[in-house]
């Protein structure tokens, strides 16, 4: 009788358990049915921080590894008044006849900043650059917290005057084919107790003809649930106002919140991310395209597996890497280290060959002595495995045969 209630107690909580775990679960089939949009920022945003700028040269390889990736719409540059390779480079595009529907560059929405008041009537930089150069697709990058402007000097209505006069100035001025984004660059500053300024901005934008909105997590500081609600708020006012354009996110790394937190913000409310295709970025670096991808696969998406070259992501982000750091990316970085090797999708080989997105580059496969330029296989794999427990184990013993057992190369992998 006893062990009776004992089965019937365990089968009562495994019941308890399984709804528990289907309710928590149910989240992620947004991202199942996710159709992303991608805004490649890999040009800009892998070269910040580093102990070297990128050369002209760096960035049309750059530039070809994104074209490669699939990717529709790439940020190409961000100026400022003093002379860039970025001015150089976007020159070069135009002349090369590269088509400029797809391509985009920041722009402040003012030139100058006295007394935490903005000059509204000087054209911005950034945007006398584009027409120079003919671009014409903008991100206007606007600061709505308290530590750029007096919001009691310049009100929020005097701030949306301004967003219009740009938006209207970019479509009179660089193309009547222009697309526009307006980004939200404080989002942590301003969300905790300036929410309403937020919201009104919003609001305000929805009724002008933008492509989207964009925010960042500049610092990496904020909970992915936090991040997430920024995003469900902002789109009940895209929705209240029948507004249809994309809202994107871009964030930071600080904490190893940043690839969770970027899942987080398309799950409740963002349809698409602004990123490099790496990690490395400004700080600790941002949440990279080809993490949250994957990510996407993994949840059996498969819209991006039609929308984007998938299986030629991680030899990009390889590529990237090396043409930014001058070496290979961390080996137990994930998805596109040399550790990065044991995935499982529920998907069929005919819509995406891991096999090929695992083939590495000859000096990746002289660097692990199990990924040949085939790619892992089943029985490789299963060798790696069985051969690190075995090599583990013997460490454990005493004597010198763990030392005869491998050479330097496997112990370092192995270990």
């Amino acid at each position: 009788m006893a062990r009776e209630a004992c089965n019937e107690e365990f089968q009562n909580l495994a019941k308890a358990y399984e709804q528990d775990v289907t309710e928590s679960l149910k989240k992620y089939q947004v991202l199942k049915d996710l159709d992303l949009f991608v805004l490649d920022n890999s040009i800009r945003e892998s070269t910040v921080g580093q102990l070297r700028g990128h050369t002209i040269e760096n960035k049309w390889k750059v530039y070809d590894e994104v074209k490669k990736c699939g990717f529709k719409h790439t940020i190409v540059a961000s100026f400022n008044h003093s002379t860039r390779v970025d001015d150089v480079f976007i020159k070069q595009l135009a002349d090369r006849g590269e088509d400029r529907a797809g391509l985009w560059a920041f722009s402040e929405i003012t030139d100058a900043i006295k007394k935490k008041v903005p000059d509204t009537e000087r054209i911005p930089v950034g945007l006398r650059k584009m027409k120079e150069a003919g671009l014409y697709n903008v991100i206007f990058e606007i600061d709505l917290g308290d530590s750029t402007y007096d919001f009691d000097r310049f009100t929020t209505k005097e701030m949306c005057a301004l967003l219009k006069k740009w938006v209207d100035w970019v479509f009179e001025n660089l193309s009547t084919e222009a697309k526009v984004f307006v980004s939200f660059r404080d989002l942590p500053d301003a969300m905790p107790t300036d929410s309403e300024r937020v919201f009104e901005v919003t609001d305000f934008l929805c009724k002008l003809p933008l492509f989207g909105l964009m925010f960042e997590e500049p610092r990496g500081q904020s909970l992915p649930e936090e991040c997430g609600t920024w995003a469900k708020h902002i789109r009940k006012v895209m929705d209240a106002n029948n507004f249809n354009g994309h809202l994107l996110v871009h964030v930071h790394e600080k904490f190893g919140y940043c690839d969770v937190v970027a899942l987080q913000v398309l799950m409740d409310g963002a349809n698409g991310i602004w990123a490099s295709v790496i990690k490395e970025g400004a700080a600790m670096g941002n949440a990279p395209s080809i993490i949250t991808i994957l990510n996407l696969i993994r949840m059996g998406n498969k819209r991006v597996l039609k929308k984007f070259n998938c299986t030629y992501l991680r030899k990009a982000a390889i590529n990237m890497t090396r043409v930014t750091t001058g070496v290979d990316p961390h080996i137990k970085q994930p998805v596109y280290g040399a550790r990065a090797l044991d995935f499982v999708y529920d998907l069929n080989p005919e819509e995406f060959d891991f096999a090929d997105f695992f083939r590495g580059t000859s000096s990746y496969s002289n660097n692990h002595p199990f990924i040949s330029e085939n790619g892992p296989n089943k029985v490789s794999q299963l060798f790696w495995r069985e051969r690190r427990l075995y090599y583990r184990a013997s460490q454990s013993n005493e004597g010198s045969h763990a030392r005869r057992f491998t050479s330097e190369q496997e112990r370092r992998v192995y270990e």
